[in-house]
């Protein structure tokens, strides 16, 4: 049996065995769910703000900065909402845009066209 699992069941086993009239194991539930649920919430959130980073990290390297262009016929255009999954998850980011002026087309993103 893998570690892990041993633990958990030991973990269950101490749940089951806390007395029921105090009621400090519905309590100790709620305090870990509560835990679990900010803690999930919050890993989320840095992991759509690390998206968004990598996306603008690749519109710059494309672009280049305004004063130096890599590429004169590329141009950064604003941003729009979009998605990327972050595990198993489908979370809403804006992403940011560039512009072949010469064709009048959108350049694709490569970190946000792997995302998807």
């Amino acid at each position: 049996m893998r570690k892990d699992t041993r633990l958990r069941k030991q973990v269950a086993r101490g749940f089951r065995s806390l007395p029921e009239e105090v009621g400090l194991r519905d309590r100790m539930f709620r305090i870990w769910v509560q835990g679990k649920t900010a803690f999930d919430e919050t890993m989320l959130e840095i992991g759509k703000m690390f998206a968004e980073t990598i996306m603008s990290m690749d519109r710059e390297e494309m672009t280049a900065p305004e004063y130096a262009p890599t590429d004169p016929a590329l141009k950064k255009w604003a941003s729009q909402r979009g998605s990327v999954y972050l595990g198993d998850q489908k979370v809403r980011v804006f992403h940011p845009r560039v512009k072949d002026v010469l064709q009048g087309r959108e350049v694709l993103l490569r970190s946000y066209a792997d995302s998807r």
